[in-house]
């Protein structure tokens, strides 16, 4: 009996192992290869914005978001409509965004640029100087504008 289960399980991995050579050779000749990125060509960049907030929020916290939302509204609506910038506020208090505290080191409401190239995440920062400077509208719209734009042109 331990000698046929034996027989079987070969059986089965070298058929698993054939289906996935033709699986292989079969994706290797399409004849529609993927764009390969031009040598010297910059890479394609993006950056999402994130307000994480709790569920219950002070004034400070609310005005922070509405700031910083209108400030990427009005400076990059350009990118905004191409895709190139996202805003995006989400509840850290709810389960299915618990990960962010730890992905992104939260501790409080935060305003996070995560930068992306070639729609993978690269880096990503805090602008922790918001809560310094949400009572000055043209202070801390210049500071939003200012980290967006270093991340768009590196």
């Amino acid at each position: 009996m331990k000698r046929y289960a034996l027989f079987i399980s070969m059986i089965l991995i070298v058929v698993a192992g054939h289906s996935t050579v033709i699986f292989s050779q079969e994706q290797q000749s399409d004849p529609t290869p993927p764009q390969l990125e031009e040598k010297g060509k910059a890479a394609e960049v993006s950056v999402k914005a994130y307000y994480f907030h709790g569920t219950r929020r002070c004034k400070t916290c609310l005005a922070i978001e509405a700031n910083a939302k209108k400030t990427l509204e009005t400076a990059f609506s350009a990118e905004l409509t191409q895709g190139v910038v996202s805003w995006q506020a989400i509840d850290i208090d709810l389960q299915e965004n618990k990960h962010f505290e730890k992905e992104f080191d939260l501790m409080f409401s935060s305003v996070i640029l995560v930068k992306f190239k070639n729609g993978k995440q690269v880096e990503w920062k805090n602008l922790q100087k918001v809560w310094e400077l949400v009572g000055d509208e043209s202070a801390f719209e210049t500071y939003i504008k200012n980290e967006m734009n270093a991340y768009l042109d590196s």
